[in-house]
């Protein structure tokens, strides 16, 4: 078994704080998100797998493997600059494994 090499990036995104009402927009502003990217492997899971995991061979999940795991709140998950929903987060000893599926 060859060893997994964590040469991709995953950026978890969380909503900043300190949003508030401009009165001269008439809106309500978002705070800055607080990004922060880690090290991952990506892998596309086989779709007889998504189908027995989630029940849908509808969905087109990828796989993410993180060297450590990942504790920290987050709102939503991006690779490159597009987003993805975490459908499982998973934590195990050392590691952590999310299954995202595009957005």
């Amino acid at each position: 078994m060859r060893p997994i090499r964590y040469d991709q990036r995953i950026t978890f995104v969380k909503q900043g704080e300190g949003g508030y009402y401009d009165p001269e927009k008439g809106e309500y502003v978002e705070g800055e998100p607080i990004r922060e990217t880690v090290p991952c492997h990506l892998s596309p899971v086989s779709v007889d797998r998504v189908n027995q995991m989630f029940g849908s061979i509808e969905q087109n999940i990828t796989v993410a493997r993180l060297q450590r795991q990942y504790d920290k709140a987050y709102d939503r998950v991006e690779i490159g600059e597009k987003p993805y929903s975490v459908q499982r987060h998973i934590n195990h000893r050392r590691r952590s494994v999310l299954y995202l599926e595009g957005a």
